[in-house]
């Protein structure tokens, strides 16, 4: 039963919406809270509406508001941005009180009421693409029927929890319309997921991303009990992350993207192809591009960026992208085959390149392996040597992170690539490193060949005080997911120096806003302080 056409009516005001901070919110109660905001928005003169709100609650009650008041709607993860495509919105960011108002709800017209999203693709400027908000109700009916069969039979409400935002397209469909679209048979879960060991996954339907289920992998997070299954979308599942949670439930890859939608799904790893989503009707024009024809979008057709082939069962098999095309030196690169011949190397588990300073720049994730041959020899030059064999065009600039940073979506973050790259800082290696909510390890090295050891000191190399002060502060941000102010920094202690190629063990601890580092070797510590985080 679909909430939006009922929610004007009181008939089903008793009935369970969602769960907030382990509370069971009821349609009545939650209508109460949506009221208010739909008069707030009413004394708006613009009809657009940017909800920005990270907390799945605040979003689904910006949301209704929106809808109810016959506002177009606007998703917008990243206002910088989309700021940069000079929409014209109001950012609902007001918090207003819960409490009853008279305004009245009507049922709108689906087809007046248009949502507006933003791609967030790795390279270049969002797109920005609008549907109806009837589309995306279709849309999430289509997703329904493909898989109510076998997951959403039960008599109790199943449980949908997210490690997606519902900022993007798949956390939309996926996270919040699929359970308001059948809110007799589904209940959202607008607990708020950063780590594994948050996730209650039991008995419930998980909406993941790649980046995020491999973490459950790389720390064995494997939960007592087990969800009913695993949607995951935004990038290609790794076949051992796959494999890795088909040993407790099903894992159902999703296959889309914001233009165009949901296309199809998989359900096993055993599968190549995709199913298409009701429909939905896929081709390969004349370079074996994906053509999609869909009721989800508002165009004819449209064509992907991503290379396909067919099965015998005409399903479809993505094959790699054709775009990321980097012009260097008057020479065209394509940054995914550099990617992939990087994976290809021993040393190397993880790579992103692109184009910076007119140059061609890649952010890696050494392999063990490739952190202790980097602790013997120059990296960025083997690796240079190991790739003019096969380009003309290498990259010159190098960063060796730890992970390669991924926005809400599990996408490349490639403002954050960029702006490691815009500090002109040598970066340790980490050789390990080990999340949780309130505390982090990471062992790591600096190497000798590090730009702020020259001149500190000639004859004894040392690391600047100043370079652990800006790497606790990298570390904390990377690890915590905060800002923190770093111009406060409290109890500041150096005890012992820090010589090029020790390996020493960055400890994290959070408390409340303050957020204690430890520099150690072994036992020694050799500095530590508190940071403060930015509220």
């Amino acid at each position: 039963m679909n909430i939006f056409s009922v929610f004007h009516t009181n008939e089903y005001d008793s009935a369970p919406l969602l769960i907030r901070e382990d509370n069971v919110v009821s349609v009545g109660e939650f209508k109460s809270v949506v009221k208010t905001h739909c008069a707030y928005l009413k004394n708006l003169d613009t009809k657009n509406i940017a909800i920005i709100s990270e907390n799945a609650f605040d979003f689904a009650v910006w949301f209704f508001a929106c809808v109810y008041s016959n506002k177009d709607i606007f998703l917008v993860s990243d206002v910088k941005k989309s700021g940069d495509l000079s929409l014209d919105y109001e950012i609902a960011d007001s918090v207003l009180p819960e409490k009853d108002s008279d305004f009245e709800l009507v049922q709108p017209d689906f087809d007046s009421v248009f949502v507006h999203l933003f791609t967030s693709g790795s390279t270049g400027k969002p797109k920005h693409v609008k549907k109806t908000f009837s589309i995306i109700l279709d849309e999430a009916a289509a997703v329904f029927e493909a898989h109510s069969s076998v997951y959403f039979v039960k008599k109790d409400l199943v449980r949908i929890i997210s490690s997606v935002s519902a900022q993007h397209m798949y956390g939309l469909c996926y996270y919040f319309l699929l359970p308001m679209c059948h809110f007799d048979r589904m209940i959202m879960d607008a607990s708020t997921v950063v780590y594994p060991s948050q996730v209650n996954v039991n008995n419930c339907v998980f909406v993941s991303s790649p980046s995020f289920m491999e973490t459950f992998q790389k720390y064995d997070e494997k939960p007592a009990n087990p969800p009913l299954c695993v949607f995951s979308a935004g990038a290609k599942l790794k076949q051992s992350v796959y494999e890795y949670f088909e040993k407790f439930c099903q894992v159902i890859e999703v296959f889309g993207c914001t233009e165009c939608g949901t296309i199809g799904y998989k359900n096993s790893s055993l599968e190549e192809g995709f199913f298409c989503y009701k429909g939905v009707c896929v081709s390969a024009d004349s370079n074996n591009c994906l053509v999609v024809e869909s009721p989800y979008f508002l165009e004819d057709r449209l064509v992907s960026g991503d290379i396909v082939k067919f099965d015998k069962n005409n399903c479809f098999i993505p094959c790699r992208r054709n775009d990321r095309i980097l012009k260097i030196q008057e020479k065209r690169i394509s940054a995914p085959e550099i990617e992939q011949e990087l994976l290809k190397n021993d040393y190397i588990s993880d790579a992103y390149c692109f184009k910076f300073d007119d140059k061609l720049a890649c952010a890696a994730v050494l392999s063990a392996s490739g952190a202790d041959f980097a602790l013997e020899n120059n990296i960025s030059k083997y690796f240079k040597a190991y790739l003019l064999d096969k380009f003309d065009i290498v990259p010159q600039k190098w960063k060796f992170l730890y992970c390669i940073p991924k926005n809400c979506a599990g996408k490349t973050d490639a403002d954050k690539i960029t702006e490691i790259f815009s500090t002109n800082l040598s970066f340790p290696v980490v050789l390990n490193y080990r999340l949780s909510e309130q505390t982090a390890d990471f062992e790591m090295v600096f190497l000798k060949s590090s730009n702020f050891f020259n001149g500190h000191f000639n004859n004894l190399p040392i690391l600047p005080g100043v370079v652990q002060l800006n790497f606790a502060g990298y570390f904390i941000q990377e690890a915590f997911g905060i800002k923190i102010n770093t111009e406060i920094v409290k109890k500041i202690k150096f005890s012992k120096v820090i010589k090029p190629q020790e390996r020493v063990t960055l400890s994290l601890a959070k408390n409340g806003k303050n957020i204690s580092y430890t520099f150690k070797k072994g036992d020694t510590v050799c500095s530590s302080g508190i940071m403060e985080e930015k509220l």
